[in-house]
């Protein structure tokens, strides 16, 4: 089950979501830790681990990606990160957090309904860029992030 890799984030005010991309390394919004300080209350909330502290190891700001080192994570599972070309009426599932209220989780089930004009894709460059600079950064701090390549 997928979901127990997607946890949710807590940054002293800011509720958000985020996903293993290596066994102790997670991937989330740049703005849901903006706010993190040392003292304040930074947690994962695992749904298998419970409660995990964490630490911010790099961000790309401009693509509001950060990447997260967390503590005693037992499990060596992690989420590929893939490159896929979106399609106007192609059907698609979302999982995450919101906010506070979503101790469970939050999935969405759609269908893509607005076209970007002017691309062969619907929706796939920026998601490509974006990929390589997280696997690059993450590499580069981390070498068991070498196991989403596989």
């Amino acid at each position: 089950m997928k979901e127990k890799l997607i946890v949710q984030i807590v940054c002293d005010k800011e509720v958000g979501t985020a996903f293993y991309v290596a066994p102790d390394l997670l991937l989330t919004a740049y703005h849901t830790v903006a706010s993190f300080k040392d003292t304040g209350c930074n947690i994962v909330k695992d749904r298998i681990e419970g409660e995990l502290k964490f630490e911010i190891i790099d961000i790309i700001e401009s693509a509001d990606i950060a990447i997260l080192k967390v503590e005693k994570h037992a499990s060596h599972q992690c989420l590929p990160l893939l490159s896929y070309r979106f399609r106007v009426g192609e059907d698609f599932e979302l999982y995450g957090y919101p906010d506070k209220a979503s101790i469970q989780g939050l999935r969405i089930e759609g269908q893509v309904n607005q076209k970007k004009f002017d691309s062969t894709a619907d929706y796939v460059y920026m998601l490509e860029m974006l990929m390589q600079l997280v696997i690059m950064k993450a590499c580069r701090v981390h070498l068991s992030c070498l196991m989403i390549l596989s």
